[in-house]
């Protein structure tokens, strides 16, 4: 699980993990994804003493900047050798696909998934988020004004 409040007029990001996958930005001032993993463990798996570890974790946005949340389907999608799909082909596509809108991310990722397992069925849930920050239109109130 993850839970995630984006204040959009001050472009910030709020958000912890309970053993989910890492949430991932791409920014538009580094070629590189940023991979988040703050500390936090799987719900239900443990009592309730060690949810006391969950860590919170603050992001500043910048127009351009990509957000993107998945469940581990996405990246355990496997083809007929019960290969994987894989983190590392999962953000290739992303990356190809970052200067269109969001829903153009996930539309990619989920070709590709396609192409990759060659219709094999889905053995677990394939959710993902894709959000792309962008300037805020004229009528929103900007951090200054409220």
């Amino acid at each position: 699980m993850t839970y995630a409040v984006i204040d959009i007029p001050r472009r910030k990001l709020q958000f912890a993990r309970a053993g989910h996958e890492p949430l991932i930005i791409y920014n538009t001032s580094h070629p590189e994804p940023h991979l988040y993993t703050p500390d936090g463990i799987a719900l239900g798996l443990v009592g309730d003493d060690l949810f006391k570890i969950t860590t919170e974790t603050k992001i500043d946005l910048a127009e351009g900047d990509v957000i993107v949340l998945y469940t581990d389907g996405v990246v355990e999608a496997m083809d007929e050798a019960s290969s994987e799909y894989g983190q590392e082909r999962f953000l290739e596509v992303i990356k190809t696909s970052l200067n269109g809108k969001a829903e153009g991310i996930i539309d990619a990722v989920l070709k590709d998934i396609k192409k990759f397992t060659r219709g094999i069925p889905q053995h677990d849930d394939i959710t993902m988020i894709a959000l792309k920050v962008c300037t805020c239109p004229e009528n929103t109130l900007h951090p200054q004004e409220q």
